[in-house]
């Protein structure tokens, strides 16, 4: 029980860091397409 518990929350840290990751990744290409425009 505790094993199997552990594994989840490991592959839900696992998971959060990659959507997370990706997430940060388009948030700088927004903010970049955004000031890009802005400053035309």
């Amino acid at each position: 029980m505790f094993e199997s518990s552990q594994i989840s929350r490991g592959i839900m840290g696992i998971a959060f860091f990659l959507t997370a990751k990706e997430f940060r990744a388009d948030t700088l290409d927004n903010i970049g397409a955004f000031v890009s425009t802005t400053g035309k």
